[in-house]
């Protein structure tokens, strides 16, 4: 008897699992308890060589099943400590069910005695060998019912695995995409390698932060992408790009960016050379020490109709990166003087310990 419920049991999500996309959980549970109970009634009447009636079954079924449920899904969960009182908690929740069910089985004896004329051959007594029987189906589908919680806390986990699988795989696929889009890009290699060491450090602890860091590194490449034929841009796209890096950055370091970005835009309709801006912050947080509490950076963006005005401050960083020649600063001189001739004015330099730069267009 014994291999005959622990085969059905074993099979019920198998089986569940085959039949989810036709058909729903609780039919297939329907399905299992239904072959459990045929072959248990069949099996115990040959045995004892008589069937009861079908109140004494559905009376009973219903009240083995419920114990199932009850103790699978609820009195599982009741157990809250950790180690051995956990165990004392389980054992005190087991005691009250066997109690309950005894109780139950002893109300339904009663019932089917004077309701439906129903006893045992030998007459209905409350003795020991009656409770042995009952406590025994009790532990039965109690244990039964833990197996059951504990294999749906394992699919549970799971799934939840294959989720955060599939999640690291969809941004793995974003990265590449990034990866390819930055093959036709113009931002400074040092933001692409930074950002994408520090998504790969933090995409299986924490998708849901390299996925915003996925998504600012991606609106950076599309603008780049989008404009890298056009010899003017609007302003505010080429702000909202430094906005993305910002965050960007903010991410990496956890929040801890000391910046201020003051804006002041008097005239909406000013257009730009594509990224030149963009190098300059990016020039800020490449060499620049942000997380100083005593020295904030700032960025300051002054737009009339007349003129656009940029600078930007920020602590120097003690450990500079190898090899600075300062080539971003360099490719922004060479593009105002091929594009802003005579109607630019850019310098920048360090004063002591900090950094500092200045452009101005006029318009």
């Amino acid at each position: 008897m014994e291999i005959i419920h622990t085969f059905i049991m074993q099979n019920m999500e198998i089986l569940s699992e085959t039949l989810k996309p036709r058909i729903k959980p609780a039919v297939v549970h329907f399905i299992c308890w239904a072959a459990f109970i045929f072959i248990e009634v069949i099996v115990a009447g040959l045995v004892k060589q008589r069937f009861n009636s079908l109140p004494y079954y559905v009376l009973f079924c219903s009240m083995n099943i419920g114990l199932f449920y009850l103790h699978g899904n609820f009195v599982m969960r009741l157990a809250t400590g950790i180690g051995v009182l956990r165990m004392i908690q389980l054992l005190v929740l087991i005691l009250l069910e066997i109690t309950a069910y005894c109780l139950c089985a002893v109300a339904t004896s009663l019932i089917l005695l004077h309701i439906f004329n129903e006893q045992p051959e030998s007459g209905l007594k409350f003795n020991i060998a009656y409770f042995a029987i009952v406590i025994y189906r009790a532990l039965f589908f109690i244990t039964f019912g833990t197996g059951f919680y504990f294999l749906k806390q394992f699919l549970i986990r799971k799934e939840a695995e294959m989720q955060h699988a599939i999640k690291v795989e969809k941004l793995e696929n974003k990265l590449l995409t990034a990866q390819k889009d930055y093959l036709r890009a113009q931002i400074n290699p040092h933001l692409l390698f930074n950002t994408l060491d520090f998504i790969k450090a933090v995409s299986k602890k924490n998708p849901e932060q390299s996925d915003q860091a996925i998504d600012c590194l991606a609106e950076i490449m599309d603008y780049a992408l989008e404009t890298s034929h056009k010899d003017l841009v609007p302003l505010d796209r080429e702000v909202e790009q430094i906005e993305h890096m910002i965050q960007l950055n903010c991410l990496r370091s956890n929040n801890r960016l000391n910046l201020r970005f003051i804006k002041k835009i008097e005239y909406l309709k000013a257009k730009i050379i594509p990224i030149l801006l963009l190098t300059l912050v990016e020039n800020v947080f490449k060499h620049g020490n942000l997380l100083d509490d005593a020295h904030h950076a700032k960025m300051e963006l002054l737009v009339t109709d007349k003129s656009i005005t940029f600078r930007t401050l920020n602590l120097i960083a003690s450990t500079p990166p190898s090899k600075s020649e300062h080539t971003g600063l360099k490719n922004i001189v060479a593009r105002l003087a091929q594009s802003y001739p005579g109607k630019h004015l850019f310098v920048y330099g360090a004063e002591k310990n900090v950094f500092k730069t200045e452009l101005k267009i006029n318009l």
